[in-house]
């Protein structure tokens, strides 16, 4: 009966590998323009997102509540 230690870093690391780097396979039923169009459709939301983003957030002031 032995104590089995669980390393919590390993475990990020596994879950980081498996949601970001391992790559998903692609449907291939889909036409070529369609995966352009999503691609285009990702990077536009993403634009939009971050200028949202930047436009909603106030400049930070130190020492101001």
């Amino acid at each position: 009966m032995g104590l089995h230690m669980i390393d919590p870093l390993d475990d990020v690391r596994a879950f980081v590998s498996a949601a970001l780097l391992t790559p998903v396979p692609r449907d291939h039923r889909e036409s070529v323009q369609a995966v352009t169009r999503r691609r285009w459709a990702v990077a536009v939301t993403l634009v939009i997102g971050t200028v949202t983003n930047a436009w909603v957030s106030e400049p930070l002031h130190v020492g101001r509540a």
